[in-house]
C-alpha cells in the first residue's frame, strides 16, 4: 500500500532528476551537490567507472562547456521507494547545439539513466548513476567528440601536444617567479582547482573554482616563500581539437623563511597533477587542475 510518505518521496525524487536537468541547461556545476552525494559511483555509459562529485562535475563539464545551448528532457519516470533507499528509471533526450565553428549543427542523445537514492541528511540524494544510451544523432564534434571538423591530424597533434607543454612550463615559471598575472593567464577564466591533497590534513578550502581567486589565494602563501616546481614524463591526451587531458609527475620544494608562520622550514612533495585543457581564441589553457600526493618530506621549524 502506498503510504503519504511514499507520494512525498516520490515527489521529492521527481524534483531532483528536474533540477538535474535544469543544472546542466544552465551550467551551475557548483549546485551539483543539490542532486547527487559526494561519494557517488557512476558510470555514464563508457563501461568506465567513476567515483565522486569532482569526478561528475568533469564529467559534464567536458562535453557540456564545449557546446552552446542544451535541454535535457527526462521522462517515463520510474521510482521504487524503501524507507531511506530508492531507485529511479527515467528515459533521458538532450539536445546540443553548436557554436563557434561548430555553429548550426547539433547533436542529440537518447538514453536512459538508473538512479540509487538515498536519504541524507541534506534530503534525498543520488548515490549511483548508471547511464545506457541507446541512439544518437548529428554531430558529436559539438560536444567534443570525435567528429567531422574535430579531428586532427599527426603534424597537428604533435604541435597542440607540444603548445600544452610549453603551456606547463609557463605554469612553473610564473608561480616559482611569482608572476602573479602570468600565472593567472594560464588558465580558462573558470578553471576548478583542487589542492586539497597538497597538504595534510587535507584542506578543504584548496578546492576553488576561478583563476582569479585561486591566484589571490595563493599569493599571500607563496610571496615569502621560495619555491621550485618541476614537472615530469607528461601523458597528455587530445580528446578533440580544442580539449585534452594530461598527468603529470611532479616534484616540488618550498622554503619558509623565519618568521613566516608556516610549520615548517623546508617542504620536499611528490605527486602527479591531473589537468584539462582547453584552445579558447587560439591559445590552450588550463581548465581544471588536481594534486594527488604520493609523499611529502618536511623540516619542522625550530
Amino acid at each position: 500500500m502506498t503510504t503519504l510518505q511514499t507520494l512525498v518521496d516520490e515527489l521529492d525524487i521527481r524534483h531532483g532528476l528536474a533540477r538535474f536537468a535544469r543544472i546542466l541547461d544552465h551550467k551551475q556545476w557548483d549546485t551539483l551537490g543539490e542532486v547527487f552525494a559526494d561519494d557517488l559511483d557512476f558510470d555514464y555509459g563508457s563501461g568506465g567507472e567513476q567515483h565522486g562529485l569532482y569526478a561528475l562535475r568533469e564529467q559534464m563539464r567536458r562535453y557540456l562547456d564545449v557546446c552552446g545551448g542544451s535541454q535535457h528532457l527526462l521522462g517515463s519516470i520510474r521510482i521504487e521507494v524503501d524507507g531511506d533507499r530508492a531507485v529511479s528509471h527515467s528515459y533521458v533526450q538532450a539536445r546540443h547545439q553548436g557554436i563557434d565553428s561548430q555553429t548550426g549543427k547539433f547533436f542529440d542523445s537518447n538514453g536512459r539513466y538508473i538512479d540509487h537514492w538515498q536519504r541524507r541528511s541534506q534530503g534525498w540524494r543520488i548515490v549511483r548513476r548508471d547511464s545506457t544510451w541507446y541512439a544518437n544523432a548529428g554531430d558529436p564534434a559539438v560536444i567534443g567528440m570525435s567528429g567531422a571538423g574535430n579531428t586532427l591530424d599527426e603534424t597537428a597533434k604533435l604541435l597542440a601536444i607540444r603548445e600544452i607543454e610549453t603551456l606547463k612550463a609557463r605554469y612553473f615559471r610564473c608561480m616559482d617567479s611569482k608572476d602573479w598575472t602570468g600565472l593567472e593567464a594560464v588558465f580558462t577564466p573558470d578553471v576548478l582547482t583542487d589542492f586539497r591533497e597538497s597538504v595534510q590534513p587535507h584542506n578543504e578550502s584548496l578546492l576553488i573554482e576561478g583563476a582569479a581567486r585561486y591566484v589571490a589565494a595563493l599569493a599571500p602563501i607563496l610571496d615569502p616563500l621560495s619555491t621550485v616546481h618541476h614537472g615530469h614524463m607528461a601523458e597528455i591526451e587530445l580528446t578533440s581539437a580544442t580539449t585534452a587531458t594530461g598527468i603529470w609527475a611532479m616534484e616540488d620544494k618550498l622554503w619558509a623563511p623565519e618568521g613566516s608562520g608556516m610549520p615548517w622550514r623546508r617542504l620536499h612533495g611528490y605527486g602527479h597533477y591531473h589537468e584539462r585543457y582547453e584552445k579558447r581564441d587560439g591559445r590552450w589553457h588550463i581548465s581544471s587542475i588536481r594534486l594527488s600526493r604520493l609523499r611529502v618530506d618536511v623540516e619542522p621549524s625550530a
